[in-house]
């Protein structure tokens, strides 16, 4: 989706766009989109990433979340930290996916008060048994076994034009 809508304030909550403006995304491509993380019907716990043990080669960026979970939902294996995110309709939109590593960051930078104190998987894999998390509660980002059961927080996109 594009837009040339003027965001609110970083943390205030947008709600033509279902959630809380996190900011100003530059992806891997150059591209310009707004963060918006959704409320609390969007954060999910106890979900494990999934596929321990396989790897998911196209879900290792660290940039493009929204790409990170169509590869995982698309996989032959179970990702189901991934898959709930992007079933959801939330404020009646679809479009939610799993925050990639450095979309995390930007959460934890500018909008950590509407998260759990906790840990939060990213859609970005490290390693056939690993992939990146998130801790609101330090600001640390770590990779993880796949088979903990964690929390997963939707977020969505617009590109600026």
């Amino acid at each position: 989706m594009t837009t040339t809508h003027t965001p609110p304030r970083v943390g205030e909550l947008w709600p033509e766009q279902g959630g809380t403006y996190a900011g100003i995304m530059r992806g891997d491509d150059g591209t310009q989109y707004h963060l918006i993380v959704s409320g609390d019907a969007g954060d999910l716990n106890g979900l494990p990433w999934g596929a321990y043990g396989e790897r998911e080669d196209a879900a290792a960026s660290k940039w493009d979340g929204q790409a990170n979970t169509a590869a995982l939902v698309a996989s032959e294996h179970d990702h189901p930290a991934a898959e709930q995110v992007a079933a959801l309709t939330l404020e009646g939109l679809t479009d939610w996916y799993l925050p990639a590593q450095r979309e995390q960051a930007l959460c934890s930078a500018s909008v950590p008060h509407i998260f759990r104190k906790d840990w939060y998987w990213s859609s970005t894999q490290g390693s056939a048994n690993l992939a990146w998390f998130q801790d609101f509660a330090g600001g640390y980002q770590f990779i993880v076994g796949k088979v903990n059961d964690d929390r997963a927080r939707a977020v969505r996109r617009l590109v600026i034009e």
